[in-house]
């Protein structure tokens, strides 16, 4: 079976679209009303969103590594390995091995990478010609939100980073969608 690793990412982004919407859903829900009936969903939601990136990172190596084959090879192993991290504390902590005093700092650090590793990997892509400028600058605004609240997350839970940054990861959505129809 030979699977075409731009489809394999398109279908990733696509779903992560889908997912990310869910998880803000029930975020949104396990604020207002507790999250009892919503926590487990947003977990699980969060632990998927960092495994579909796997397929994405690739994607994104495959789109810059001929113009810039070391920084994306660089970027491609960071971007692996801080979704690893985030993915296996957020699967732990699902299967209750972890509190989720134990998930925030390896989460939250993870975040910040995957974060840094998207803006790069957006700017290249534009650099070589792959992305256009607003997808770009979409991207590079998205993933500055999630390095905000993931710093606002390491600060305190509950800190003004947190929303700050979060309210504008959300524009992720859109950047998905967008790079899984590119793709």
């Amino acid at each position: 079976m030979n699977i075409n690793p731009f489809q394999l990412a398109g279908w990733s982004a696509l779903i992560s679209t889908l997912i990310t919407l869910f998880a803000t859903a029930t975020f949104a829900i396990g604020l207002k009303v507790g999250w009892k009936k919503v926590g487990l969903p947003n977990d699980i939601a969060g632990a998927t969103m960092f495994v579909l990136y796997i397929p994405i990172f690739f994607g994104l190596d495959r789109v810059t590594h001929v113009a810039f084959p070391t920084l994306s090879w660089i970027l491609l192993v960071a971007g692996l390995l801080s979704t690893a991290v985030a993915a296996f504390v957020q699967i732990i902590f699902i299967l209750r091995f972890v509190d989720f005093n134990f998930t925030v700092f390896p989460v939250s650090a993870s975040s910040i990478v995957i974060g840094l590793v998207l803006i790069v990997f957006n700017w290249l892509a534009f650099r070589n010609g792959t992305f256009p400028s607003a997808l770009t600058i979409i991207g590079v605004i998205a993933y500055m939100g999630m390095i905000v609240a993931s710093i606002g997350m390491l600060i305190e839970q509950g800190h003004p980073l947190t929303w700050i940054g979060g309210s504008i990861s959300i524009l992720s959505i859109v950047w998905l969608a967008w790079v899984g129809w590119l793709w």
